[in-house]
C-alpha cells in the first residue's frame, strides 16, 4: 500500500478564532501543521513560530523551506468604517504590505499555494443585516463595493494575489469568509445578521481543507454555511472547490434547544 505524503501547512495568524478552529480540525494524518502569529507562544502551541508578516526578512528566514501551503489569516481587531490616520497606517501595513510579503515569500521559497482569508465585507455595499439588496444572491462576479476601509483593503489583497498568480504561477485561493464565532449558539441568538452570514466551525474546516486539496490555480469564493437567506452565492464554492456545507445556523439553534 502506497502511503501519501502529508502536506506541510503553515497557518499565519494561527492564534485567532479561525486559526484555532483549523489547528484543531485539520490536525490529522493528512497534514503537518505549523502555527504562526506575531505573539509569544504563551499557551505552548505545538510547532509554533513567532512571525510578524509585516517584516519580509523575518518571514523569509523563519518559514520552513518544506512548506506546501500557506494559509494567511492575519488580522487586526475590528475597526470603524472610517479610521484615524494612525489606525489606517497599521491597517495598510498588515493588509497590503503584510499580504504582499506573504505572496512574495511564497514565490521566492517555491511554495505552491497561498490561501488568503479575505472578507464578505469586500461586497457589503450590496448587503444589509444579512439580506442581499440585489434581486438575487451576491456573486463574486459582482463589482466589489465596500462600505468600509477594511473591505477595500481586503479587496486589494485579492488583487495582489491575482498579480502573483498571473506573473509567478502561484496558486491563490481567496475566501470571502462569513461569520465565524467560538460561541456559535450564543452569538446566533444575539445577532439577527449572523443567522444568514454564519459559517459553522465544521464548515470552516471543510472549506479550508477543500481549498488545500483543490487543483484550482486561482479563485475567489464566498465561505458560508447553507443558511436560510444566505446573502451570497456559494454555488461556485461548492462546484469548484467541492465544498460540502453540513450545517447551517438553524441546525445550531435547534440542536441547543
Amino acid at each position: 500500500m502506497v502511503s501519501l505524503k502529508r502536506k506541510n501547512i503553515l497557518i499565519l495568524g494561527g492564534l485567532g478564532t479561525i486559526g484555532k478552529i483549523l489547528t484543531h480540525g485539520l490536525s490529522s494524518n493528512k497534514y503537518n501543521l505549523i502555527i504562526s502569529d506575531k505573539y509569544e507562544n504563551n499557551n505552548e502551541t505545538k510547532n509554533y513560530l513567532k512571525i510578524d508578516v509585516t517584516h519580509y526578512n523575518e518571514l523569509f528566514k523563519r518559514i520552513p523551506k518544506n512548506i506546501d501551503v500557506i494559509i494567511n489569516l492575519t488580522a487586526l481587531p475590528e475597526q470603524d468604517k472610517i479610521v484615524n490616520n494612525k489606525t489606517m497606517n497599521n491597517m495598510v501595513n498588515l493588509y497590503i504590505k503584510g499580504v504582499y510579503n506573504v505572496f512574495l515569500v511564497a514565490t521566492n521559497l517555491g511554495i505552491n499555494k497561498v490561501i488568503y482569508a479575505s472578507s464578505n465585507h469586500v461586497t457589503d455595499y450590496y448587503e444589509t443585516e444579512g439580506k442581499s439588496l440585489l434581486v438575487r444572491k451576491i456573486k463574486t462576479t459582482d463589482y466589489p463595493l465596500s462600505k468600509s476601509l477594511y473591505g477595500c483593503l481586503k479587496l486589494c489583497g485579492e488583487n495582489i494575489g491575482f498579480v502573483f498568480y498571473i506573473n509567478c504561477n502561484l496558486s491563490v485561493i481567496c475566501l470571502r469568509i462569513g461569520t465565524v464565532r467560538n460561541q456559535e449558539y450564543t452569538d446566533l441568538l444575539k445577532n439577527k445578521r449572523f443567522k444568514k452570514t454564519f459559517l459553522s466551525k465544521s464548515d470552516t474546516i471543510d472549506l479550508f481543507d477543500k481549498s488545500i486539496s483543490s487543483n484550482m490555480k486561482f479563485g475567489i469564493y464566498y465561505g458560508a454555511s447553507n443558511n436560510p437567506g444566505v446573502p451570497w452565492s456559494i454555488k461556485k464554492t461548492i462546484d469548484e472547490l467541492m465544498y460540502k456545507p453540513k450545517h447551517n445556523s438553524m441546525d445550531i439553534l435547534r440542536e441547543k434547544k
